[in-house]
């Protein structure tokens, strides 16, 4: 199996990964069950420019420092629009794909 994922690895280098931003969400509320931050961060998520991402999750920083290091660890590059590449222009962040 090790193998195999090595193979994968190589001969998909270049393709984008993304996570399930829905997926994403259903853990978070777990531990952060305000309405707030269901906004936020789906606000967040579908942001298409950084900045705006910045600013919404500044807003949860100020409410939970802990929500924010949740939500950041699981590396935004792959669950936001604002770092999707261009080139491809499917603007979906519920599945990963």
């Amino acid at each position: 199996m090790v193998g195999l994922l090595e193979d994968v690895k190589d001969i998909l280098s270049h393709v984008e990964h993304r996570q399930c931003a829905r997926h994403i969400y259903v853990n978070f509320r777990k531990a952060y069950t305000r309405l707030e931050f269901k906004r936020l961060l789906w606000d967040s998520t579908m942001s298409g420019v950084e900045v705006y991402f910045k600013k919404c999750m500044g807003e949860i920083k100020k409410l939970s420092p802990g929500a924010y290091e949740y939500l950041m660890s699981k590396q935004p590059r792959t669950w936001c629009r604002a770092y999707f590449t261009p080139r491809f222009t499917c603007e979906v962040v519920e599945n990963g794909i």
